[in-house]
């Protein structure tokens, strides 16, 4: 099955950054076989005073082939290191989405272009997320980073942000 895994907010100004966490998850995934990850990719949102980033607003995600079985475990593994390392003060989210099972892919793309040039709220985040079939969760502070988990999802299957041309699988990708 074709997943996508998405995370934002995960860094401040003097922490590792949210690509190379992305890069160790990915990397993780394949260590313990669940599967084949593809490239990360950065995902610019919305800079406005109501949004409370601390870095650079951006989600990363990537794509991974994973055996059916293995989507639980990639979950609970993506989620408990999250918590454990993401940065203080910040408001990490997670989205997994399994491609093939978005009920309305369309969506979930034009979440993600709405978050790049609009202030969006959790609530909206989550309704749409149980909408469409999409893992989504927080592992820290406020949470808020699930807006940009979600939109950095929908970003990447849309396939047209500018995060997604020429971005490469290596660790030096970052938020």
């Amino acid at each position: 099955m074709r997943i996508l895994v998405s995370i934002g907010d995960t860094d401040n100004l003097d922490s590792r950054g949210t690509g190379e966490l992305a890069t160790l998850i990915a990397a993780e995934l394949e260590s313990r076989g669940w599967g084949r990850a593809g490239f990360v990719t950065r995902h610019q949102l919305l800079v406005h005073p109501d949004i409370p980033y601390t870095s650079h607003n951006s989600a990363m995600c990537f794509e991974a082939e994973i055996a059916e079985n293995a989507l639980d475990a990639v979950i609970a593994y993506a989620s408990d290191f999250l918590a454990r390392e993401s940065a203080e003060g910040s408001d990490p989210g997670l989205c997994v989405a399994a491609i093939e099972a978005v009920a309305s892919p369309e969506q979930l793309i034009v979440f993600g272009e709405r978050a790049k040039d609009s202030v969006l709220d959790k609530d909206t985040a989550y309704t749409l997320a149980e909408m469409l079939g999409v893992h989504l969760s927080e592992h820290g502070g406020s949470g808020q980073g699930v807006i940009g988990a979600l939109a950095g999802a929908g970003l990447r299957l849309g396939g047209n942000d500018e995060g997604s041309r020429g971005a490469s699988r290596s660790p030096g990708t970052t938020e």
